[in-house]
């Protein structure tokens, strides 16, 4: 029976485990949610891994003095003397870290994990990733010094029976094994030349696929290596990190021919004696193969290289592929959604928290008490010598200051409101509704996760009308808008003053508003109501100019059959984003809204 793609995944999430028992520091990322898929790939893993080996579980929420350790207040009030807890990370040593909920790891925590890591190497990490789109999405300086990304979150149980292929020798044999392998300069060659044309920037990813390589082999029984062992280890490792097609061997071969024919003939032709030469050398090679036949040989580095390729290409997914070939895949430092526009602002009681700081109690904030006698405990001694305490209640008195004081501090990420301005005059005003509305269902659906708003402006004739308030119900959002209407002038000032006004408000809530303007700039209707195209283009300029101090984020969107310098100006002067979408679609006007916050 032909194996299923789900079983081969399966059974590279197998091998990983293998490879990172004999190699822990190598580091892996599983995602996929809480459920008996990845219960069986955990308890798979601890059944490879020696029973004395450190397992150190770490919450997402995990501070960092659990991390590093730091003094012990309540034995040092109890001893009185320094007392200093072991951290994590110092517990793990030799052995593996589990991140539960690696996505919401703070930042301070991911910073401290992966010096130690740089710094050591001695311990292995793997992130159990619960992640829900790009919102959710593990550190990059974490993910840079992990090899594997084990994708386990489309596997069912069923897929999941497939027994994992037995090493014939055991994993410490294997680990001294892998003492003995040797690689080429050409395979070295071939891996890294490899990764630079998928577009891999880090020279980590290289180094690990020639580790894993190496552990691949050892898990053979082998020393040599052989051109299986390659393709598996650069897939494991190059597979998700890969991030453009490299050119075709077809294309590759036709500029070699234009190279070749643009070579002088005189170079081309070698002269009678060198040609009697080879013959002679030729002859006396044809003899020594005769007598000793050579063993096969690897092949060379470019051979390698276009090998690995059609390895990674050959595994990755269909849909991938495609976005690759368009050239619409992006890294993931630029991948985000609407939901991210939202500023980060600092709270005193509520969101994520951050690393405390020394300061003075205001109205609301919260003393972290820990934090506190950590930083008053070593000086007791000499302030009690100070004579700064009565020396009847010297064993019992805790002496604190005002300079001792930490508080607690937390950030959130303000929700955000996309409001569309949409042009309803002129005749084309149908199509322009009918785009803005299955725009704005789409925005919808994708920011009610992450609980942003969509809001709606409409403007004809001489006046600009709120005819969708700040929601995020697509119901009542298709209600409202069901009985638009369109025709007449066009007051561009107008929509653009209410618009500014509208994100002025939403501002003062504390939330981030971010405009989508939908028109083809041609205004006719002033900021007083009265027609007249150069008294109106003047007001909507001056607006426009207002709206680019507000300092929020506009996208301006061209809706003019062919667009001209008009609209682009009055973009220019908003400070927006300036797209000419003449027969735009409602997903291609979602699509454009996004690129605001690549």
């Amino acid at each position: 029976m032909k194996p299923t793609a789900e079983s081969l995944v399966w059974q590279d999430a197998l091998l990983a485990a293998r490879i990172l028992a004999v190699d822990p520091s190598l580091g892996a990322t599983i995602k996929a949610g809480a459920g008996p898929v990845r219960e069986l790939w955990r308890d798979y893993f601890l059944s490879l891994v020696d029973p004395k080996t450190p397992i150190v579980k770490v919450p997402a929420n995990v501070d960092e003095q659990a991390l590093v350790g730091g003094l012990d207040v309540i034995r040092t009030v109890e001893l009185k003397k320094r007392t200093y807890t072991t951290g994590l990370i110092s517990r793990a040593m030799g052995g593996f870290i589990f991140l539960a909920m690696a996505e919401r790891l703070r930042e301070h925590a991911t910073a401290l994990l992966t010096q130690a890591f740089d710094r050591h190497a001695t311990f292995g990490i793997i992130a159990f990733d619960e992640g829900i789109g790009v919102d959710e999405a593990l550190s990059l300086r974490l993910t840079e010094r992990l090899a594997f990304q084990l994708c386990l979150d489309e596997l069912a149980y069923p897929d999941c029976q497939a027994s994992p292929t037995v090493s014939p020798i055991s994993l410490a044999d294997a680990r001294l094994l892998i003492k003995q392998i040797e690689l080429t300069q050409e395979i070295y060659e071939g891996v890294l030349q490899a990764s630079q044309v998928l577009g891999i920037a880090s020279i980590r990813a290289g180094l690990f696929a020639i580790r894993t390589i190496r552990v691949i082999t050892a898990l053979r029984g082998d020393t040599q290596v052989t051109q299986a062992d390659i393709q598996t280890g650069s897939r494991l490792v190059f597979g998700h990190r890969m991030t453009q097609i490299p050119q075709s061997s077809e294309d590759l071969e036709s500029s070699e021919e234009d190279q070749m024919d643009a070579v002088d003939e005189d170079l081309q032709e070698p002269s009678q004696e060198r040609l009697d030469e080879n013959q002679h050398a030729d002859s006396e090679n044809q003899e020594e193969q005769k007598e000793a036949p050579t063993p096969p040989q690897m092949p060379s580095k470019e051979q390698l290289e276009e090998m690995i390729i059609e390895a990674v290409k050959a595994n990755m997914p269909s849909g991938l592929l495609n976005e690759l070939s368009k050239n619409k895949i992006q890294s993931k430092t630029q991948q985000t959604s609407l939901g991210k526009a939202g500023s980060l602002q600092k709270s005193v009681n509520h969101g994520q928290p951050l690393v405390s700081r020394k300061g003075k109690p205001r109205s609301g904030q919260r003393i972290d008490f820990l934090k506190t006698l950590q930083a008053a405990s070593p000086w007791q001694m000499i302030r009690r010598q100070d004579g700064q305490v009565n020396p009847s209640s010297e064993k019992t008195q805790f002496m604190i200051r005002s300079d001792d004081i930490y508080l607690r501090r937390y950030q959130q990420r303000s929700t955000t409101v996309t409001m569309f301005v949409v042009d309803a005059s002129g005749s084309s005003a149908h199509e322009r509704l009918a785009e803005a509305k299955g725009a704005i269902e789409l925005l919808l659906a994708d920011c009610y996760i992450r609980r942003d708003q969509v809001a709606m402006v409409s403007f004809r004739v001489n006046r600009a009308e709120l005819v969708l308030p700040p929601t995020r119900s697509l119901v009542r959002a298709k209600r409202l808008l069901s009985s638009m209407l369109g025709g007449g002038g066009t007051p561009l000032a107008i929509a653009i003053h209410e618009a500014h006004q509208i994100a002025t408000t939403i501002l003062a809530k504390g939330q981030t508003p971010v405009l989508i303007l939908m028109t083809d700039g041609r205004a006719n209707v002033s900021l007083a109501g009265i027609g007249g195209r150069q008294a109106a283009q003047l007001d909507a300029t001056r607006q426009a100019q207002r709206v680019r101090l507000g300092g929020y984020q506009t996208l301006f969107i061209d809706t003019s059959i062919t667009p001209q310098d008009l609209g682009r100006q009055l973009a220019f002067e908003m400070g927006a984003k300036y797209v000419p979408l003449p027969r735009g679609k409602s997903s291609q006007v979602v699509a454009a809204a996004k690129q605001l916050f690549v």
